[in-house]
């Protein structure tokens, strides 16, 4: 947490300098969203999670255990 707060205040006001110009780098202030598309996105980031948590606990038990060959009807010798 320490190195990403030093590396994000070491560049903060621009984050990537232009070779073609100044007014075409990208800064904090130019690069950041809207207030309406955080909002939306605190509201469907954690339904998106949790349905990602759900699908890696299914695959998970789905798939668990030993893998054995005499089970394997794929046909692939």
């Amino acid at each position: 947490m320490g190195l990403l707060a030093i590396g994000g205040a070491a560049i903060f006001p621009v984050m990537l300098h232009s070779t073609l110009g100044p007014q075409y780098s990208l800064t904090a202030y130019t690069i950041s969203a809207n207030h309406t598309a955080l909002l939306i996105a605190s509201f469907w980031w954690p339904i998106g999670f949790a349905l990602a948590a759900a699908y890696f606990i299914f695959i998970s038990r789905y798939y668990a255990g030993k893998v054995n060959a005499n089970r394997d009807n794929q046909g692939f010798y």
